[in-house]
């Protein structure tokens, strides 16, 4: 009648978009210990630009942690999360 169309899938939008912000946290996360992790990047970047380049992987990883936490987004803990 007014041209809206049916969502084609019943899944709420709220987990649907909580999905995606836990999938975006586990990126964001592997990008920040990659960085770490890598002695590639700090022999070709100079000092300046791998700290830059670090800190602002862990600033973008605790602002989406943040989020999910004012969300009340929850997920199973992943083993590669937990530090040992």
């Amino acid at each position: 009648m007014f041209g809206f169309k049916k969502r084609k899938n019943k899944e709420p939008l709220k987990k649907q978009y909580d999905r995606k912000l836990l999938a975006d946290i586990e990126t964001a996360k592997n990008e920040w210990d990659g960085i770490r992790t890598n002695d590639d990047l700090l022999a070709t970047m100079s000092t300046e630009d791998y700290l830059v380049s670090e800190e602002l992987a862990r600033a973008k990883f605790e602002f989406l942690f943040r989020e999910a936490k004012a969300r009340k987004v929850k997920a199973k803990i992943q083993e590669s999360v937990i530090v040992r």
